[in-house]
């Protein structure tokens, strides 16, 4: 299973443009800045995209460990539920390539929680602590009935 179709968001909302790799200890993905990104001033990655790259990176973990535990049943998505210890030390640029590294730290029933950051090189642009929580994604709706023939 891909884990970013564990991602709920769409472009031009999911921010990853790949996932690296990943493995019961984490995930790395990767996210090149262009330059007319949603919500961000033209040239950089805002604070606020940094933070949801890096929890899309996380969710997409989250689901795909919950996923792999119970390869017969429905997909999980993760969901964030909480951010801690936020820090974005300065914006990204456009055309720089992020590494967008997740650490699962902690694992209790559907919640994870993970240490993550983001970096161009060597220099550190966003870092903090995501707790998410794993649900099945509901199955779509059954089409209603036709209608019948007078």
């Amino acid at each position: 299973m891909d884990p970013l179709a564990l991602v709920p968001h769409r472009p031009p909302f999911l921010l990853i443009d790949r996932l690296v790799r990943w493995d019961d200890a984490g995930a790395e993905g990767e996210l090149v800045v262009r330059d007319a990104l949603p919500l961000s001033p033209a040239g950089t990655l805002s604070p606020f995209l940094a933070a949801e790259a890096l929890a899309q990176t996380a969710a997409a973990h989250a689901g795909a460990l919950a996923a792999a535990a119970a390869p017969a049943g429905p997909p999980h998505r993760g969901v964030v539920v909480r951010l801690d210890a936020f820090e974005a030390p300065r914006p990204a640029r456009a055309g720089e390539r992020l590494t967008l590294h997740v650490t699962l730290e902690r694992a209790f029933g559907p919640l994870r929680r993970y240490r993550a950051e983001a970096r161009a090189g060597d220099e550190l642009v966003a870092r903090g602590t995501f707790t998410f929580a794993t649900d099945p994604v509901p199955p779509a709706p059954a089409a209603p009935p036709a209608p019948s023939a007078p």
